[in-house]
C-alpha cells in the first residue's frame, strides 16, 4: 500500500509564523461568513416563498381552507398491493 504524501510547512521566523496564522484565521473567517450568508439567503428565500403562498391563498379566497391530511396509508399506492382472496366458489379466469 502506498504511503500518503505528507507536506510540512517550515517557518523560520516568528513574523512569518504570525502572518501564516493570521492568514489561516482570515481564510477560516471568510469561509464561515460565506456559509452564514448561504444560510441567511436560504432563510430569506423560504420566507419569501411562504409569504407569497400565503398572499396567493388570501387573494384567491382559500385562506381559511386547510390542506387535507391523510391518516394512515393508502393501499392503492403500495408498490405491491395486498391481493384480496377470491370469493369462495369462483374460479379465476385463465388468460
Amino acid at each position: 500500500m502506498p504511503q500518503p504524501r505528507i507536506v510540512h510547512i517550515t517557518v523560520r521566523s516568528r513574523a512569518a509564523a504570525a502572518a501564516l496564522g493570521v492568514a489561516a484565521l482570515v481564510a477560516g473567517g471568510a469561509l464561515l461568513a460565506f456559509g452564514l450568508t448561504l444560510v441567511a439567503g436560504a432563510a430569506v428565500v423560504g420566507v419569501a416563498a411562504g409569504g407569497g403562498l400565503l398572499l396567493y391563498r388570501r387573494v384567491t379566497g382559500r385562506a381559511g381552507q386547510r390542506v387535507g391530511s391523510r391518516h394512515g396509508l393508502d393501499p392503492s399506492l403500495e408498490v405491491f398491493p395486498v391481493r384480496r382472496p377470491d370469493p369462495p366458489g369462483l374460479q379465476p379466469r385463465s388468460r
